[in-house]
């Protein structure tokens, strides 16, 4: 009777471990039934195995920054992103500059 028992209740157990390992892979159900699942990194498409960057030999090329921009826009900073101190008085430890072109494209 005991032995019965676990019998059923092991079958029982393989046959709901069978239901939740299918997925839309491996039985008939739609791929809205899987639930969201992180993909997986090692099959993504559009991820190229070519190594980044230009041919060698080829001589890089840029926009060179202007001597006499039309607006410069100085961005001060006034206090602390953590703590709000206060950061006027801060001597400047490091400056970055940047340069933005716009390109107007008239159609005919």
């Amino acid at each position: 009777m005991i032995a019965d028992l676990i019998l059923s209740l092991f079958q029982r157990v393989d046959e709901l471990e069978r239901r939740l390992n299918q997925n839309s892979n491996n039985s008939s159900k739609p791929p809205s039934s899987d639930g969201y699942q992180k993909p997986n990194p090692k099959c993504l498409r559009g991820k190229s195995h070519k190594k980044s960057g230009g041919q060698p030999g080829h001589r890089a090329h840029w926009l060179e920054m202007s001597e006499h921009p039309n607006h410069v826009i100085t961005h001060e900073v006034q206090a602390c992103e953590k703590c709000q101190c206060n950061l006027s008085d801060v001597p400047v430890l490091s400056e970055d500059k940047r340069q933005v072109f716009d390109i107007i494209v008239t159609t005919p």
